[in-house]
């Protein structure tokens, strides 16, 4: 696909200027897409720029700031100082800057709360040479109305390139588009780690420029230092390390690596350094309002935000820096003792709800212990009780039983006497050949009855069942000499076969359980 014409002018307009393309882009954007309107704007900006970078002039500085704001759009004249600063008044190297780091509005966003902070006087200062340039726009109004007819092709030109090019995204890239937002999620992902690259890479630079002995920088993202910092009760020092500054390298050689420094901020600070050149470190710089380096910067937190206590701009010695620095600790060192009575506070607020917790987690438990014995002792008594009904009602049911099965033997022994009388034979003569037998009860009674020779034995135990005292309805007859019993069996046998004439004694034993 070829270039769009935009693309081509820039391209252009840098071989012919020997400027970038980035710087190329932003004079076309400026004047219209006039081509040489904007040559000419590079051309007296490349100019104006060496001139200020090595006059360092009122005139000169003021002259740079003018182009960068009309070349970049920018508004803010504390924000353009601040680049040129960075870039030592190179005016081509500070467009650049601006427009590669903070094309992204949310990037500026992000530390507005910092820069509102920071900056003070300054935005007063901006706002009224910001009005200055105003009244000089208002005197020139017919040549921008005749500018903004010159540029209606173009405007025209671009709106319609646009639309070409959003119909074109819409129908052959869609399927790229979630390609990539998810490289956009994964440049967002890495943004921390890419914060602690950019860190490391700072600390190993300056080390290996200035030797070991110098701060003790973190290799974290500010945000991280500052956290530590907060945690530690410490503030966080900041120092914005821009190279290509003439004062740079003889500050970090005499200042920053001064024994008495690197003892006073190892013990007193958390310390975080970045290059200026960075994204990191050229964001930071540009919240805090940053216009001169060598800068360094001191950020506390107060509840959960963080800002700038003081900041330190410029060529200072190690004397100077430390009594800065201690200035500062004394005036705003009260943040920290705040900061401490606070965090001593919730500690203690956090003990002492744990404490509560403790005893109260202790109370419960012995509660539920205590409920837990008392829930035992009454299943106890409950089983023990249950036991004693049980056993009652076992023993109230034998009792009846027992009970029952007497009456029901009383009256199976009334039942039998009765009948046994009805048909009980009658008792011999004594006259004739008799035998006598002798009946011994339970209860130690005795009863003599004759019977014939040829009578049987069941003749004996129907008369046995006539006698009142039996008590029994089961029994058996013994004789004690030669001893024989005679129960269930033999009952047919005659008096003479079972051995009991001429006489006998014979003893009822029962055989009820």
């Amino acid at each position: 696909m070829s270039q769009p014409p935009r693309d081509s002018l820039a391209s252009r307009l840098a071989r012919e200027t020997g400027a970038s393309e980035a710087l190329a882009r932003a004079s076309l954007d400026r004047e219209g897409g006039d081509f040489g309107r904007a040559a000419e704007a590079i051309r007296s900006g490349q100019g104006d720029g060496r001139a200020g970078g090595s006059g360092r002039d009122g005139l000169g500085v003021q002259e740079g700031v003018r182009q960068f704001m009309a070349l970049t759009g920018s508004r803010d004249e504390g924000h353009a100082r601040f680049c040129l600063e960075a870039c030592s008044g190179n005016l081509e190297r500070a467009v650049n800057m601006y427009m590669s780091e903070l094309a992204d509005p949310g990037d500026i966003q992000e530390h507005q709360s910092l820069l509102s902070a920071s900056r003070g006087d300054q935005a007063a200062g901006s706002n009224s040479r910001g009005s200055d340039m105003g009244n000089g726009a208002a005197s020139n109004s017919f040549a921008s109305l005749l500018g903004g007819l010159m540029r209606l092709p173009f405007t025209l030109l671009r709106k319609a390139l646009g639309l070409v090019h959003s119909v074109m995204m819409s129908t052959v890239f869609a399927p790229w588009s979630r390609r990539l937002r998810l490289r956009d999620d994964y440049q967002r992902s890495h943004a921390e780690e890419n914060s602690v690259c950019q860190a490391r890479q700072f600390s190993d630079r300056f080390e290996f420029l200035y030797g070991s002995q110098h701060p003790p920088f973190v290799d974290q993202s500010w945000r991280d230092a500052a956290a530590r910092a907060h945690r530690e009760l410490k503030f966080l020092w900041v120092y914005v390390h821009a190279p290509e500054h003439e004062d740079t390298d003889s500050f970090c050689r005499e200042v920053l690596c001064a024994p008495e420094v690197i003892a006073f901020l190892s013990e007193n600070f958390v310390c975080w350094g970045g290059d200026v050149r960075q994204s990191e470190a050229f964001k930071l710089a540009a919240s805090l309002g940053a216009t001169t380096y060598p800068f360094m910067c001191l950020l506390a937190f107060s509840g959960s935000r963080m800002h700038p206590v003081s900041s330190m701009q410029g060529f200072l010695s190690s004397r100077q820096l430390i009594n800065s620095i201690q200035q500062a600790l004394d005036e705003q060192g009260a943040l920290l003792v705040a900061e401490r009575i606070d965090r001593e506070r919730r500690d203690y607020d956090r003990q002492l709800r744990q404490q509560q917790d403790l005893e109260y987690e202790r109370s419960l438990e012995n509660d539920k212990r205590l409920e837990a014995q008392r829930r035992q002792i009454q299943a106890a008594e409950a089983a023990k009780r249950q036991t004693e009904m049980e056993e009652e009602a076992r023993k109230r049911q034998e009792t009846e039983a027992r009970e029952m099965k007497a009456e029901q033997a009383v009256a199976a022994i009334e039942g039998r006497k009765q009948q046994k009388r009805r048909n009980l034979k009658p008792e011999p003569p004594a006259d004739g050949i008799v035998a006598q037998i002798r009946i011994r009860m339970l209860d130690g009674g005795s009863h003599l009855r004759r019977f014939n020779y040829n009578d049987k034995v069941q003749d004996i135990f129907d008369y046995v069942d006539t006698l009142e005292g039996l008590g029994v309805l089961n029994y058996s007859l013994v004789r004690m000499f030669p001893r024989k019993a005679f129960d269930k069996g033999g009952h047919d046998q005659t008096l003479v076969e079972a051995g009991l004439v001429p006489d006998s004694l014979l003893l009822v034993k029962s055989d009820d359980e």
